[in-house]
């Protein structure tokens, strides 16, 4: 379903470059998680959103990134970037039917 994606978003109003940087995003998820198609068929996407959770007052407190994605830089901003763009996955996901 990965390739029809890449059609959808260039439909959601998304200038070129934010295209490219979520399907990157997804990318890098999908390196550290697996198949994005198999997780959501597995009903596993909501976890892999949960290990992107991470907030302001988790950076303030020094909490070390809980997710399987080397990220660096603001530990923060960068899990807040892989959230929306599986978010938006995941809204994708709802505009297809069931195979």
């Amino acid at each position: 379903m990965r390739q029809h994606f890449d059609a959808w978003i260039a439909t959601q109003g998304l200038v070129p470059r934010t295209i490219a940087s979520r399907c990157s995003e997804l990318r890098r998820i999908e390196a550290a998680y697996g198949d994005l198609d198999a997780l959501a068929a597995a009903g596993q996407l909501d976890a892999v959103l949960e290990s992107l959770t991470y907030s302001r007052a988790d950076a303030d407190a020094g909490r070390e990134n809980p997710s399987r994605i080397a990220i660096a830089g603001d530990v923060w901003n960068g899990l807040a970037t892989l959230r929306t763009s599986l978010r938006l996955y995941r809204r994708f996901l709802a505009t297809q039917p069931l195979r």
